[in-house]
C-alpha cells in the first residue's frame, strides 16, 4: 500500500474508534440518567403510598386490611368471571367480541 492509502486507512480507524467511544460514552450516560429516573419515581410512588397510608390511617381504616379486602373481591372477581366462562361459554365469546368492536371503535376516532 501506499503512504497515503495508509494514512487514510489510519484516519479512519482513528475516526470509528473515537465514534465508538463517543458511542459509549452516550450510552453510559443514558444508563445513569436512566437509573436516576427510575430511582426518582420509585422514591415518589412510595411517598404517594406513604401518604395515602397516612391519610386512610387518620379517617380510622387500616390500609393492610383495605389491601386485603380488594384483594379478596378481585379474586372473587376473578373466580366468577372463571365460573361464568365455563357455564356459558358462547356468551363469553359474544361478550368479548362486543368489547373488541366497542374497543376498536373507540380507537379508530
Amino acid at each position: 500500500m501506499t503512504s497515503s492509502a495508509t494514512n487514510g486507512q489510519q484516519s479512519a480507524n482513528e475516526a470509528v474508534r473515537a465514534g465508538a467511544d463517543r458511542i459509549n460514552d452516550i450510552g453510559a450516560a443514558v444508563t445513569r440518567d436512566a437509573e436516576a429516573f427510575r430511582n426518582t419515581v420509585t422514591r415518589s410512588a412510595s411517598d404517594l403510598l406513604d401518604g395515602v397510608n397516612a391519610r386512610l390511617r387518620a379517617a380510622g381504616v387500616d390500609p393492610d386490611v383495605l389491601g386485603n379486602a380488594a384483594r379478596d373481591q378481585a379474586n372473587e372477581v376473578q373466580r366468577y368471571v372463571e365460573r361464568e366462562i365455563r357455564h356459558r361459554p358462547l356468551r363469553a365469546v359474544g361478550v368479548a367480541l362486543a368489547l373488541g368492536a366497542i374497543v376498536g371503535f373507540m380507537t379508530a376516532r
